[in-house]
């Protein structure tokens, strides 16, 4: 299963969806292991009510239509999704003979799953989009429909809908709060929901007792690595590169336990694809997987550090290995240590990072906090490889932010 969402669906509409696939038995592989960002190599075999499931692997449940028709993303089934993308892909490929720059719209998606004998097997949600601009929800099978203050109507449907539905609640009631106060509220205030949820559940995947406790995600059958993507009125926008860090306070020292960079990358088109359109994949780099003490060198404001190791998945469209069926394990899982040819290749030109999120927990509570970055504007971490080794700047402005998030978890424990 998944969890899908489409949340402020009138005003500021943007599409979230996790990458994990399961499937029900005992995994065919003899490895019986899979790697995840959050944890690393872990068993794929999980039991849920008594019944055995695996994660089979991470894949892309959304979809972008061709000729900037919109954007799509499913939950369920995933042969059923794949026989409604394909019937899908045929209407399209017809229609494009005789009307090369025909979109997709609601119509044609709903005729299409009417004709799936299955399609309660799935849930769909996403927006079309028209020539003129216009945004049309397109809602089948949700799970929940969400009515927030701040964020209109929401939408959210797989077996991770409590816990994303639990997030939509407690960011839109702290929205409320800070109107009431006359507090500020993010710049973007519905891509802030999106980015947080998606940071947010990345956090809770990282957790010891993931798998091992009702109200985690992989017991939700859920998570793996969370994309989402705003739909403006020309087009939809790729998923935002991000820095995620975590961090902890222990005894008044600082510790990052987990750091990520995410980033889209588009492929160059194949041949033999269903449909005319560019073929996408999101690398996700596990550049900290034990805490690491942050030290701030003599003379020096930001944190600089050389990862010991890099991890990194590949998190290719759910549908590539129905388009091209193989055998090969590795080409299932596209995962593992990055090499450090490969490192070179991709930091040998600094990488400027401008969106961070971080999650400082201290106490058994935790709190999270945005950095955006303008264009032009200074970055806020970078990524480079020089000197035949990784490095990792992180600015001044994240490592106080931290401190003082730290500082005040412990100040409200110590007046309870």
């Amino acid at each position: 299963m998944t969890v899908i969402a489409l949340i402020a669906e009138q005003s500021d509409p943007h599409i979230i969806s996790d990458t994990l696939l399961s499937a029900e038995g005992s995994d065919p592989s003899p490895q019986k292991k899979v790697w995840l960002p959050a944890l690393g190599l872990i068993d794929s075999e999980w039991k849920t009510n008594g019944s055995v499931w695996h994660i089979a692997r991470l894949g892309r449940k959304s979809f972008i239509l061709p000729n900037n028709s919109g954007l799509l993303t499913f939950a369920g089934d995933c042969r059923t999704a794949f026989k409604f993308w394909s019937e899908l892909s045929d209407v399209f490929l017809a229609r494009m003979g005789y009307k090369p720059d025909y979109r997709i719209n609601s119509q044609t998606v709903l005729s299409v799953l009417t004709r799936i004998q299955d399609r309660d097997k799935i849930s769909v949600l996403g927006i079309l989009l028209d020539e003129q601009g216009g945004r049309t929800p397109f809602i089948h099978n949700p799970a929940k429909e969400l009515n927030t203050k701040n964020f209109g109507t929401c939408w959210i449907a797989g077996s991770g809908t409590k816990l994303v539905e639990d997030i939509i609640l407690s960011i839109d009631a702290e929205t409320s709060q800070r109107i009431r106060k006359n507090k500020s509220l993010p710049r973007k205030p519905a891509e802030n929901l999106a980015e947080h949820i998606a940071s947010h559940m990345m956090y809770r995947e990282s957790d010891q007792y993931n798998g091992h406790s009702s109200g985690s995600p992989i017991a939700a059958q859920c998570g793996g690595f969370f994309e989402w993507y705003p739909v403006d009125k020309d087009g939809i926008r790729p998923l935002k590169s991000r820095l995620d860090i975590h961090f902890s306070e222990e005894n008044g020292k600082l510790f990052a336990t987990r750091m990520y960079f995410s980033e889209q990358i588009q492929t160059i088109e194949q041949f033999g694809s269903a449909y005319p359109a560019p073929r996408y994949y999101i690398s996700v780099l596990n550049l900290i997987a034990d805490p690491v003490e942050v030290r701030i060198d003599a003379g020096h404001n930001d944190w600089n550090f050389h990862p010991p190791e890099c991890y990194g998945v590949a998190i290719e469209s759910t549908f590539t290995l129905y388009d091209n069926p193989t055998d090969n394990e590795t080409e299932k899982r596209i995962s593992g240590i990055v090499s450090t040819a490969m490192q070179k290749k991709l930091f040998e030109t600094p990488l400027k990072i401008n969106r961070v999120r971080i999650v400082v927990g201290a106490n058994k509570k935790a709190i999270e906090r945005g950095f955006i970055s303008t264009e032009g504007g200074a970055s806020y971490a970078q990524i480079s490889y020089t000197d035949s080794v990784l490095n990792v700047r992180i600015g001044s402005s994240i490592i106080s932010a931290a401190t003082d998030i730290a500082q005040r978890l412990n100040a409200e424990l110590s007046q309870t």
